[in-house]
């Protein structure tokens, strides 16, 4: 079906991530997510873990995907494909909130959306001190410095989570294997939120023993993995 502007857009930029990233972030994941029940951690749980079956299914979706037409048209022949851009529209949500506010003579601006930050100063030598959340609480895991410009994305799967008979199952899924990935938590700094956002889900999906070859894929050169 057509798109509006601002959604195909988004979508046209997240599917170049999706390739760069090797399938780790890919906004088709939805059916995944929706299997195991993350889609709406508010609904009251039930069932248990996802048959095989089902998850063979969710990635035969992926597989599948979905193509960009001509007039901002997304198509997709397969009815299990499910978008879910829960993972950059918070990038997106930061970009245009930085957007609103540049004609507006604003001299420092700090706008912060669950842990997610964008600064911005008419002082080019201005710098800004964001802490990272320890995912195990405590102090802070890092101090990290910020230019004007630059935004700070986190992904991490340790607040949000189901537990099923007795283990903890977080909410961030590999594409690949269509399984929960362990708890672990990425930070990018970039000056592109949307980018920076879906490098810090594939960096989680990849985890420690990928942490490198993601971000050499991704563009990415200001990151930080807390496993």
């Amino acid at each position: 079906g057509e798109l509006s502007d601002r959604l195909y857009d988004l979508l046209r930029r997240a599917d170049v991530w999706r390739v760069a990233s090797g399938g780790r972030f890919d906004p088709a994941v939805g059916g995944m997510v929706a299997a195991w029940g993350f889609d709406d951690l508010t609904r009251p749980q039930t069932g248990g873990v996802p048959d095989q079956a089902a998850i063979d299914r969710m990635i035969a979706a992926t597989t599948t995907g979905y193509t960009f037409g001509g007039s901002r048209d997304l198509q997709s022949f397969d009815p299990a494909v499910r978008l879910d851009i829960g993972a950059i529209v918070k990038g997106a949500l930061l970009a245009e909130a930085i957007a609103a506010v540049a004609d507006n003579a604003v001299e420092r601006l700090v706008v912060d959306l669950g842990g997610d930050v964008a600064v911005q100063s008419t002082a080019a030598d201005d710098a800004f001190r964001v802490a990272v959340a320890n995912p195990s609480g405590g102090p802070p895991s890092a101090l990290l410095t910020m230019r004007s410009g630059e935004f700070v994305m986190t992904s991490g799967g340790y607040a949000r989570y189901r537990e099923i008979d007795g283990e903890r199952y977080q909410h961030i899924i590999d594409p690949r294997s269509g399984w929960p990935v362990p708890p672990a938590a990425a930070t990018v700094i970039g000056d592109d939120p949307v980018h920076a956002d879906a490098a810090a889900t594939a960096l989680v999906v990849g985890g420690p023993k990928e942490f490198s070859a993601v971000c050499a894929a991704m563009g990415v050169d200001k990151a930080l993995l807390i496993d």
